[in-house]
């Protein structure tokens, strides 16, 4: 297998390498791994990820495959060619298989999450540690490369990510309600409110057009009478679109729009969207801030360009953005 196809081939990639080092730990044996792999198989596609034959393969490269695996040689000459790699490592797979093809009950043999998934929780888990400040100065490339290999090990299946995602959200969201403790306290809105929150989306030159309790929730960020920001979020199928974020000025740059947003976006996480959609004209540069990326046209569902935001006279000229959720 080749490097570059570890991120979007099988479940499971087994990186080869001569250099065992302090972050590339634990590395098993080619008969090792070969003892492990027939409680994986045939429920899960894994795949042995081979280098250049001058270089082998980059840390970066190393970091999307589960297991490491290092063939023990001599510490005079320790480097082998590819294709005696290659040979040492599927006759440990051939002697391990009974030294013949055969078939194996795969009922009990657990279905493991793919290399997309794996990166998806390993962009959580970056991100949410980088916000609690676990995650800083020059370390943390170190630290994030270490914690793969433990998650690696793990074998994780889809279910025990979804869990994952699940730890992470919730540390999240104490996060952000610690941070706006002392700010305005934000609340679902009610149908009372839907007149208030349009008046500062008028204020504040935003659409809101179709905004509704009947298809939309809406937060809201208020300071006893006064209201200090809003965001809304519509669901359609597995995608959501987030719209009508809007900061009363007495309130810009105080993080309330981040925390509204993350409030949001953890509510379509936590209805199982997939991805949370949104039109900008002039506030690309703060969504990238918070993982958005701007897409074409074409990438939004249809039910998406049908919502009565889309139907607005600025989205011509919009740009569109789109945030991937687990």
């Amino acid at each position: 297998m080749r490097p570059g196809d570890a991120e979007h081939g099988p479940v499971l990639a087994i990186g080869t390498t001569r250099r065992v080092g302090k972050y590339r730990r634990p590395v098993m044996t080619p008969r090792q791994v070969a003892e492990k792999l027939p409680s994986l198989l045939p429920a899960n596609e894994v795949a042995f990820v081979y280098g250049r034959e001058i270089s082998g393969l980059t840390g970066e490269e190393l970091d999307r495959c589960q297991w490491l695996v290092s063939i023990p040689a001599s510490e005079v000459f320790p480097s082998l060619n590819l294709a005696q790699a290659v040979l040492v490592c599927s006759y440990e797979l051939f002697v391990a298989a009974g030294g013949e093809e055969r078939k194996r009950d795969s009922a009990d043999a657990p279905a493991l999450a793919g290399p997309q998934l794996l990166e998806r929780f390993y962009e959580h888990l970056e991100e949410v540690l980088g916000e609690i400040r676990f995650l800083v100065g020059d370390q943390a490339p170190a630290i994030m490369r270490t914690l793969r290999r433990i998650f690696g090990r793990a074998a994780l299946e889809p279910r025990d990510l979804k869990i994952l995602h699940g730890i992470l959200a919730q540390m999240d969201w104490y996060r952000r309600r610690a941070l706006s403790a002392a700010g305005p306290p934000i609340r679902w809105a009610a149908e009372k409110d839907v007149p208030e929150i349009v008046s500062l989306l008028e204020t504040c030159g935003l659409p809101a057009a179709g905004l509704s309790m009947r298809n939309t929730r809406i937060l809201l960020a208020r300071r006893e009478d006064e209201i200090a920001g809003c965001v809304a979020v519509e669901f359609y199928e597995d995608c959501a679109l987030l719209r009508s974020l809007a900061v009363a000025e007495g309130y810009r740059g105080s993080g309330l729009g981040r925390s509204l947003a993350g409030d949001a976006v953890a509510e379509a996480r936590r209805r199982g969207m997939c991805a949370v959609f949104l039109l900008t004209t002039s506030a690309q540069d703060f969504f990238a801030r918070l993982g958005f990326v701007p897409v074409g046209r074409d990438e939004v569902p249809t039910s998406i360009r049908r919502s009565p935001e889309w139907s607005e006279s600025f989205c011509a000229t919009a740009g569109v953005m789109r945030l991937g959720l687990p």
